[in-house]
């Protein structure tokens, strides 16, 4: 399991998180997912020369489909269309960008205005977080743990980019309330040691493997930010 973020040892202001090659690579494709979320209305197809393809950077660690930065920055780049005027209809969108009001007209009216300003700067950040993950050389080593730095002006923007993958992770694994995310760490427990899990159960344990991470760091990061005295990142 990775590392939490903690303090630099040296003066150089950042936080430090340790995370194995496969971690980071399965939090780079969450992130590629959620980004598609976030732009499937206003998806612009891939140039045909750089589409994402299947590739295994981790030479020996879990094989995770990555995409590719271009593809993703294309999706930032179509947000600058036409405005979100609908209501989403996946649910894990209206977690990310719910509506403002209660009332139907003044909710629209609203989205028509900022939907796609807050799409785009939680694009950005995921984007962000996806470049810095994908910066270390992966290890041959799939236990090896790698260190990943986030400056202090980046980490708020970093603990943002977590919260709205585990709010994705969150929904896509039906947890609404405290029991069900209880419930989901006693299956975790429960698995862990299990090797030959059904299909459904290990995308189940995937994906809570992954909400835990991400919870697990987020947690570290906004502590530090807290003892720095930063304060807690708004949209937390």
């Amino acid at each position: 399991m990775a590392h939490p973020f903690v303090f630099s040892p040296f003066s150089d202001g950042s936080y430090l998180a340790y995370l194995t090659t496969g971690e980071r690579f399965y939090l780079v494709q969450i992130a590629g997912e959620v980004i598609e979320l976030l732009g499937q209305d206003h998806m612009v197809a891939p140039d045909q020369d750089d589409a994402a393809g299947e590739q295994d950077p981790t030479r020996g660690a879990p094989e995770v489909r990555v995409p590719d930065l271009p593809q993703l920055n294309r999706v930032l780049a179509g947000l600058s269309g036409e405005p979100f005027t609908d209501v989403p209809t996946d649910p894990a969108v209206r977690r990310l960008v719910p509506d403002a009001s209660l009332d139907p007209e003044v909710a629209a009216e609203f989205r028509k205005f900022t939907d796609g300003d807050i799409r785009e700067a939680k694009v950005t950040r995921l984007v962000n977080f996806a470049s810095a993950l994908m910066e270390a050389t992966p290890s041959r080593d799939e236990d090896e743990h790698v260190e990943f730095a986030v400056s202090r002006q980046d980490a708020a923007e970093v603990a943002m980019a977590l919260t709205d993958i585990r709010l994705v992770l969150g929904d896509r694994l039906e947890l609404v309330n405290d029991d069900s995310t209880e419930e989901l760490h006693e299956f975790l427990e429960r698995t862990a040691a299990v090797e030959d899990l059904a299909e459904e159960d290990e995308r189940r344990y995937l994906l809570g493997m992954l909400f835990a991470l991400s919870g697990y760091l987020q947690e570290s990061l906004v502590e530090c930010l807290l003892d720095d005295g930063q304060g807690v990142p708004p949209a937390l």
